[in-house]
């Protein structure tokens, strides 16, 4: 297995994670909430304009994260329809 550097950005923010090609994303994520001390309900994770699922079970490989990747973390909105 690789070991990877991936730098997880928020608003600016690059946040660096170590992790290794085999690691399920729901690990690394888990691992980049709480170094930035974020609630994971509340984020949404994109690597290459494609949607990370933690809860897939995929690892980074089958997401096809390599090393020094940058993974675009967005705050989940909550909208409120208007009558």
């Amino acid at each position: 297995m690789s070991h990877l550097n991936i730098f997880f950005t928020l608003n600016g923010q690059n946040i660096n994670i170590q992790a290794n090609s085999g690691d399920l994303f729901a690990e690394v994520a888990m691992k980049y909430m709480t170094k930035a001390g974020k609630n994971g309900e509340d984020l949404k994770f994109f690597f290459n304009s494609q949607e990370l699922v933690p809860a897939s079970g995929k690892t980074l490989a089958d997401y096809r994260i390599t090393n020094q990747a940058r993974i675009d973390v967005v705050l989940a909105s909550t909208v409120i329809g208007a009558d």
